[in-house]
């Protein structure tokens, strides 16, 4: 790679500079541990008319390149010469580490180590294979490994994407992808990257370019993927950057002060809103002790409630129920205790436990009480209906709850709501409800709610699934993966990997699609969130599958 040269076992370096030996060497190395015959190099050194005397003239080349990079090194056989197997050649240990790269995928992910693992095998390469040498099947070499280094690039750039780092690749992918003006799939990482940034100006402008070089080098239309980049950045779809939280305190130094616990548990609460979920209940931990050891019952029965939301934003529903119904059992007025239990009908309808919170939300009247609690049971109602598959009840509750949002509930709020209507109405097969996942993502980015942009991507990214359109889909679930992970909410980052899978192989990419399941699966390993055995049952096997066919490929 780049400069042909042999390192020593001392670490001393001799340049190899001569054509024909530096072809000869190339040529033993594209044919691996095999043996090349001597008419091929022979056709290699002298591709026009190698004259009399060329194998002779091929023994003192070998003689020579022997007496560089020492005896042993060139092997002559029966069939003719070869490098030993054994030598170091940096082509070689470079596709055996991706290769064995690709082998391991699964596991690597699984333990999180994909990522630096593939940065490490593309450290090994060094520069451009066999520079400069004029033969076919040396070129046809140099074309694979090229092609090999390139894919493991826009493989990083979307592991880095699925991190939310899109700065680094912004600093990486602009001088791969001048290089390779036709790859769309550099294209579209760039894109991707410029809009998490918030410029969507230059996004635009490189859409532009990329449509004017595919349309003059190949005569042909941008794909989908680099097409709904460019439509979500003209109709700001794409909101840009979260806004930062609107949080000062420092999570470290905060202590509770007995005279404001309902102010300091509404600080937790805005933790909790903007994605610092692990902040939040360390915060609310400390207020708990505080109520349990001052007796403030009503107060305790809030902030376990709030404990409850944080724990199933974070993924761990069952413990969010226990949390929950605790509350119920010590507060003291009917006001707290009327909440946690809409709260847990609404755990219960992620559970999966529908009968259950059919049974909590009639023991209760929302009629009576004001728009806040209200929302709430409108918002649980919509969701037992829809997972009874009763899809106009479930549109009416859900319109019911909007409207209701609309009397003062907060943006990051609203947007919980507007995907509730949103989810109801992609149920029933209403396109409109991509305009009410739109203004989800918008509501919930304006109010620097990241647990619930999340949840707005991921319930768009299955809403263009179920419509068939992956790459759209595949859009909207890495925001929602990326946000998920950032906040730490694993249920949620859970399902955006299982959607972005679907999304990713109906794109034609099994491999990728197999790295997300896996990933999925990981981040339901985590917490208690469920995950139904049937769907559990189907990723497994997809991903053995997937596994078994890189293996034996």
């Amino acid at each position: 790679m780049g400069t042909t040269e042999v390192i020593g076992a001392a670490g001393d370096r001799e340049r190899i500079t001569g054509r024909l030996q530096r072809t000869l060497l190339a040529t033993l190395v594209v044919n691996g541990a095999g043996w090349t015959p001597p008419h091929v190099l022979i056709e290699a050194l002298w591709p026009d008319d190698p004259g009399p005397g060329a194998e002779g003239r091929l023994h003192v080349l070998v003689h020579r390149l022997r007496a560089r990079i020492g005896d042993g090194v060139v092997v002559r056989g029966e069939h003719g010469y070869r490098l030993d197997p054994g030598v170091e050649v940096d082509v070689w240990t470079f596709e055996r580490a991706m290769s064995c790269w690709l082998r391991d995928h699964g596991r690597l992910t699984r333990s999180g180590l994909a990522l630096e693992r593939l940065e490490q095998v593309l450290g090994l390469w060094q520069g451009l294979p066999f520079a400069q040498l004029d033969d076919q099947r040396v070129a046809a070499e140099q074309a694979r490994l090229l092609e090999m280094q390139v894919s493991g690039q826009e493989t990083r750039f979307q592991h880095l994407l699925d991190r939310g780092e899109h700065v680094v690749v912004l600093r990486d992918v602009v001088s791969l992808a001048r290089q390779h003006p036709w790859r769309e799939r550099l294209r579209v990482v760039w894109m991707t990257a410029l809009l998490r940034a918030g410029r969507r100006a230059d996004a635009l402008r490189l859409y532009a370019e990329a449509e004017r070089d595919l349309r003059a080098e190949l005569g042909v239309e941008p794909g989908r993927e680099l097409q709904e980049l460019r439509r979500l950045a003209a109709s700001g779809d794409w909101a840009g950057p979260l806004a930062a939280p609107a949080v000062t305190a420092d999570p470290d130094s905060a202590g509770v002060d007995g005279r404001h616990a309902a102010g300091q548990r509404e600080l937790a609460e805005r933790w909790a809103v903007a994605g610092r979920l692990g902040e939040a209940l360390r915060l609310l931990g400390q207020i708990e002790v505080h109520c349990r050891a001052n007796g403030l019952r009503d107060e305790l029965a809030l902030l376990l409630r709030s404990m409850a939301v944080v724990n199933c934003q974070i993924g761990d529903l069952e413990r969010g129920l226990r949390l929950v119904r605790e509350s119920v059992d010590v507060a003291e007025q009917p006001g707290p205790a009327a909440l946690s239990r809409v709260s847990e009908a609404l755990i219960l309808t992620h559970l999966r436990r529908t009968d259950d919170a059919e049974r909590v939300l009639a023991a209760l009247a929302p009629d009576q009480w004001t728009p806040g609690p209200a929302v709430l049971w409108w918002r649980a109602r919509a969701q037992v209906l829809r997972r009874r598959g009763v899809q106009d009840g479930a549109v009416m509750a859900a319109r019911r709850g909007v409207a209701l949002a609309r009397k003062g509930a907060d943006p990051g709020y609203r947007a919980l709501v507007h995907v509730d209507l949103g989810s109801a109405l992609r149920d029933a097969g209403d396109r409109t409800c991509l305009g009410w996942f739109r203004s989800s993502v918008e509501l919930a980015r304006s109010a620097g709610a990241r647990p619930a942009a999340a949840l707005a991507h991921g319930a768009t990214a299955k809403a263009w699934l179920r419509f068939d359109e992956p790459g759209r889909s595949a859009v909207h679930g890495r925001e929602a993966l990326g946000l998920a992970r950032e906040c730490g909410a694993w249920g949620l980052a859970g399902r955006a990997a299982l959607r972005l899978a679907d999304a990713t192989e109906l794109l034609g990419d099994p491999v990728r699609a197999a790295w997300y399941r896996t990933e999925g699966l990981s981040h339901y390993r985590r917490v208690d969130y469920p995950l139904a055995p049937r769907e559990r049952d189907r990723v497994v096997a997809l991903v053995a599958a997937a596994e078994e066919s890189l293996v034996t490929s």
